[in-house]
């Protein structure tokens, strides 16, 4: 370890003393000499530039067999915001770096369909996120089975290192488009209560089925519902007690 000391001298010029605390051997008069311009402190360092910022560049697609790869028939989907979640909350908040995909340019060569750019980036980790569109889920980024994710992080996020100046490729997002749904049954007497439809047992018409959506017990105005169907004498089976939810 060393104590420096300086020692005015004359305008632009300092003596700096080093001692040596384990000897003390230093004498008097020793020194070194350092020419200082203008208002320079004597140690204070040269301020460090600032560090370039990175990017992170990707494609956001409609995985249509949702294997979480982009075929070759599989568009890019426009409009869907992608961002960096700084504090990994799992929700954009307006301070953090976001963009939108792109559309198709008509003027270019290529299909520009869901690439975006998320510039600007100080350099780090990032937790880059997508907003999923109503209608669709997430497949790809994902977990494998039985996987888990680090505290910090989930399977619906990229965590990617950006170096100063750097750019990342290929950070895509893939989605698969939920189809609507229906279930179809019927509803019978059980005259012998064994839970089993037998040949003797009719269907039962003017039921309501119901999605309980809220899990409460009752029919709510906004769930889907239907009612079980009388026998039409036009066709060649027996409809009672049939239904369809779509």
């Amino acid at each position: 370890m060393a104590i420096f000391s300086g020692t005015k001298r004359r305008p632009g010029q300092k003596q700096l003393h080093c001692e040596r605390l384990e000897d003390r051997r230093l004498l008097a008069g020793d020194g070194v000499t350092e020419s200082l311009e203008g208002d320079d402190t004597l140690g204070s360092p040269d301020p460090l530039p600032p560090l370039e910022s990175g990017s992170i560049h990707g494609r956001k697609w409609e995985d249509f067999n949702a294997d979480g790869y982009q075929d070759d028939d599989e568009p890019g989907l426009a409009g869907v915001t992608i961002y960096s979640d700084r504090n990994f909350d799992g929700r954009i908040d307006t301070v953090e770096p976001h963009t939108v995909t792109m559309r198709d340019d008509p003027e270019t060569d290529f299909d520009e369909t869901g690439l975006y750019l998320l510039e600007g980036l100080h350099p780090g980790f990032h937790m880059v996120r997508e907003i999923v569109p109503e209608e669709f889920r997430q497949t790809f980024p994902s977990l494998p089975p039985g996987y888990q994710p680090p505290p910090w992080g989930d399977a619906s996020a990229h965590v990617v290192f950006v170096d100063a100046g750097a750019t990342v490729e290929g950070v895509d997002f893939g989605n698969q488009k939920i189809e609507p749904a229906s279930v179809h049954g019927i509803k019978w007497l059980d005259k012998n209560g064994n839970g089993q439809r037998d040949q003797h047992e009719p269907g039962l018409p003017g039921v309501t089925i119901y999605v309980d959506f809220n899990r409460n017990g009752m029919l709510d105005d906004d769930e889907p519902h239907t009612r079980t169907m009388e026998d039409n004498p036009l066709t060649d089976f027996d409809e009672t007690g049939r239904y369809g939810l779509n």
